[in-house]
C-alpha cells in the first residue's frame, strides 16, 4: 500500500508556512475581524507594508488578497501619481490606488476553488510577481516625485 502525499491547499496557515520557508518576517493580526499576515518589505526605492489574507467566499471559492502599500507618501504629487496609476491599471493586472494621505497601494485579489492544491511553486510565482509589479510601480511613482521637485 502506497501513501500518497497530501498537497497543501490555499489557507492562511499554508501561506504562513510558505512565508516562513522563504525567511519572511511577519506577524499575525486581525483586520476588521479577518485574520491577516502583516510584513514589511524593503525595495531599492523604499520600504513597503504587506498585508495578506485568505478567506472563504461564496460559491465554494477561496479569496487570496495581497496588498502592498508604500511607506513613502506622495501628497504633493497626488494628481500626477493618480494619472500614472490609472494608466497602469488599464495596461496591467492588479488594482492600484492612492489614498488621501498619498500612500500608494497595489492590490491583488485572486479567487480559487475552495480546497484547491496550492503548492509552494504556485505561491512563489504569485507572490513574487506581485512584489515585482509593486516595485516597478513604486519606482515609477518615485520618479514622478523626483521629476516634480
Amino acid at each position: 500500500m502506497s501513501v500518497q502525499a497530501i498537497e497543501p491547499t490555499l489557507t492562511l496557515p499554508t501561506v504562513v508556512e510558505y512565508l516562513e520557508r522563504m525567511g519572511v518576517q511577519y506577524r499575525l493580526d486581525d483586520l476588521f475581524g479577518t485574520p491577516v499576515v502583516r510584513s514589511g518589505w524593503r525595495f531599492q526605492v523604499g520600504q513597503a507594508a504587506l498585508v495578506i489574507s485568505v478567506s472563504d467566499s461564496a460559491h465554494d471559492t477561496t479569496r487570496l488578497e495581497i496588498t502592498c502599500a508604500t511607506q513613502q507618501r506622495f501628497p504633493e504629487q497626488s494628481d500626477a501619481v493618480l494619472q500614472l496609476l490609472n494608466t497602469r491599471n488599464r495596461e496591467r493586472a492588479f488594482a492600484r490606488s492612492v489614498d488621501e494621505d498619498g500612500v500608494v497601494y497595489l492590490e491583488y485579489v485572486g479567487f480559487y476553488p475552495t480546497g484547491c492544491p496550492f503548492p509552494l511553486p504556485v505561491f512563489e510565482v504569485v507572490f513574487g510577481g506581485i512584489l515585482l509589479q509593486f516595485e516597478e510601480d513604486y519606482r515609477a511613482v518615485e520618479a514622478v516625485r523626483l521629476n516634480e521637485n
